[in-house]
């Protein structure tokens, strides 16, 4: 009877064989887990990412605040100045407000597209950033690159010209405006 009882606790090949799997994959996941270092890489990576989605932002929300309505007005200004009496005959001056008025003209649409343009690079970047399996890091010289940077410059130098046009613009309103001061006075 004692043998009887004993030989159901003795150790079978079977249960040697499962607990030593159980024991295995035991070590492996202890040993991943104490490695949850980051990748030096991957966090600089991450770090360029979050930074050219900042300056997208900035961008974006510049653009965004140049509404139709601040548009609207500087065109009616350029439509005044373009028969005040005092700058008709100025051929510069005309060109100017010519140039202004083409630019005005397409400006809303352009700043659409480009809107467009950084929501969808910013949107790939996350995508990007949250993909592990996506990321391509090449380290040169100390920098990280990514594989399409060039799109993320376009976006931004599109926003940027459209922005300081659009500036530019105002610009020029300002300054007929104090020439047209100066004379009255």
């Amino acid at each position: 009877m004692e043998y009887e009882s004993r030989k159901h606790w003795l150790p079978t090949q079977a249960s040697i064989l499962s607990i030593s799997i159980f024991a295995v994959l035991f070590v492996a996941l202890f040993i991943g887990s104490c490695n949850t270092t980051p990748n030096k890489d991957a966090v600089k990576y991450a770090k360029l990412i979050d930074s050219i989605t900042s300056d997208l932002n900035i961008y974006y929300v510049d653009l965004q605040a140049i509404d139709d309505d601040k548009i609207y007005h500087l065109q009616s200004e350029i439509t005044k100045y373009k028969s005040e009496t005092e700058f008709v005959e100025n051929e510069n001056i005309q060109s100017s407000l010519e140039t202004a008025d083409r630019f005005l003209s397409t400006f809303s649409h352009e700043k659409t597209l480009c809107l467009q343009d950084i929501k969808l690079n910013m949107k790939q970047l996350q995508e990007t950033k949250n993909d592990a399996s996506a990321m391509t890091v090449a380290v040169e010289g100390n920098q990280l690159q990514l594989q399409n940077m060039k799109q993320f410059d376009d976006a931004k130098f599109k926003a940027e010209y459209l922005i300081n046009r659009y500036h530019a613009q105002e610009l020029l309103i300002e300054t007929l405006t104090i020439a047209k001061n100066k004379k009255v006075e």
